[in-house]
């Protein structure tokens, strides 16, 4: 009963969103021809809007880097290891710096409110202010009109008594987003080899992985901005976890060795760790 749940709440999810997620691509891309929403066939890797799906370690925008992605060369392959560039800000992220603009990107801040909140609510995000990715301490007050009394009654969020924006919340909204840029034409656990489990585990590590002071705040000050701009008021943790839980029960992970952004990204965050020791 549980999985069968899940799996529907998954559907429930993806067909919401589906129809609107060519319009948003498509609005915001400047690349010909258009994305079609009706042929899933040529999305993926093979269109250059959804190239979104390639690795930030891999130069999209370079041809002949796409083509060797194409021709699935030798080091040029994309699995859940890596962080796409979907997950990053203006859909670019950098390798030496694996945190700078990463989880702000408005097309995932988008599908987020599309599943927690309603499809009105993402429709009105367009380039979101993301301009400012270190400005997350809430400080600054925003002008913004609260939300009605029928959508506070009838978004997922509230029947989820979700009030904040968790690791997992965040997780599951990334695989959806993946999923629905993806050339899949129904929902798999694993579609060319990219497993959508070990990847939703990938971002949640991110966040619950995290050592040192100043990783902890990294992660503090992402949540912050996050919830400044999606959700208001506090909620039971453990309850809005579940539903993520469930439908991608964690799993074992790969090796540390073969997590390629994440093996960056401790490298980095001990780096720096080291550099903060050393001053003190």
């Amino acid at each position: 009963m549980l999985t069968r749940g899940a799996n529907e709440a998954r559907s429930n999810d993806i067909c919401a969103i589906k129809k609107n997620i060519t319009e948003w691509l498509n609005q915001s891309s400047t690349t010909t021809p258009h994305i079609d929403p009706d042929d899933h066939s040529k999305r993926g890797l093979k269109h250059n809007t959804t190239g979104l799906l390639c690795p930030i370690e891999l130069d999209w925008d370079n041809l002949e880097v796409q083509q060797k992605i194409h021709d699935c060369n030798e080091g040029y392959d994309v699995s859940e290891s890596m962080y796409p560039r979907l997950l990053y800000k203006a859909g670019k992220g950098d390798p030496e710096d694996v945190e700078k603009g990463i989880f702000r990107n408005p097309l995932l801040v988008k599908v987020f409110l599309a599943i927690f909140t309603s499809l009105s609510s993402a429709k009105k995000v367009a380039t979101f202010d993301v301009e400012n990715p270190n400005d997350s301490d809430g400080s600054e007050k925003k002008t913004h009109k609260e939300p009605s009394s029928k959508a506070i009654k009838s978004n997922v969020a509230q029947k989820l008594n979700l009030n904040k924006v968790t690791p997992c919340t965040i997780a599951y909204s990334a695989v959806i987003l993946h999923f629905l840029l993806s050339d899949a034409m129904a929902w798999k656990s694993m579609h060319n080899g990219f497993n959508y489990e070990l990847f939703y585990n990938l971002i949640v590590d991110y966040f619950e992985d995290a050592e040192g002071d100043q990783a902890k705040e990294c992660v503090k000050s992402l949540l912050a901005w996050w919830n400044r701009y999606v959700l208001d008021s506090l909620f039971y943790q453990n309850e809005a976890n579940i539903r993520y839980r469930q439908i991608f029960p964690k799993c074992s992970a790969a090796t540390a060795a073969s997590r390629a952004s994440i093996k960056k990204l401790c490298e980095q965050r001990a780096c720096r760790k080291a550099g903060a020791g050393a001053k003190a």
